[in-house]
């Protein structure tokens, strides 16, 4: 079941991601399964997908990153900056609709990261400052904990209401 989603992730990625590339002269490229990118001049924007074990939600991540950083920025955040919030159509979106999130996904992809993927600065180094305040800001520390590049770190934040 895992492969089939995998096939059709990946398909849905080429056909709705590469109308962004084309536009711009650019490819969709496998890097792993389940993972495809878009080298542009100056950034490059990598589009993962995954399904939730024991469950047929799905994960979509875009991810921008500038020149070879190791760091990205998530979609979710450069909307944030632009003063927009991210919202998916189907918050718990389940695998059967994968076509659907990854087209709502391309159509924001094109909005919010466009200038980059043509090669554009504007506005990154604002981005990454706006991020960089909003972990301090949230209490989310910038711990590197000697994990392998394939784990992804996360951080849960207790708030007090009172």
């Amino acid at each position: 079941m895992k492969n089939v989603f995998i096939r059709d992730f990946e398909q849905s990625v080429r056909k709705w991601f590469g109308e962004v590339a084309a536009k711009r002269g650019l490819s969709v490229d496998k890097v792993n399964d389940g993972v495809l990118q878009i080298r542009a001049p100056k950034f490059r924007l990598r589009i993962s997908g995954s399904r939730n074990h024991g469950t047929d939600l799905i994960d979509v991540g875009i991810t921008l990153f500038a020149d070879e950083s190791e760091r990205g920025i998530g979609l979710a955040n450069i909307m944030e900056f632009r003063g927009d919030r991210f919202v998916s159509p189907e918050l718990r979106a389940r695998s059967a609709d994968v076509d659907a999130e990854v087209r709502h996904l391309s159509d924001l992809t094109e909005e919010y990261c466009g200038s980059f993927l043509a090669g554009q600065r504007d506005q990154w180094n604002e981005i990454v400052q706006f991020v960089e305040d909003k972990v301090t800001r949230e209490g989310i520390h910038k711990s590197k904990f000697g994990l392998p590049r394939f784990v992804r770190q996360e951080w849960e934040v207790e708030t007090d209401d009172d």
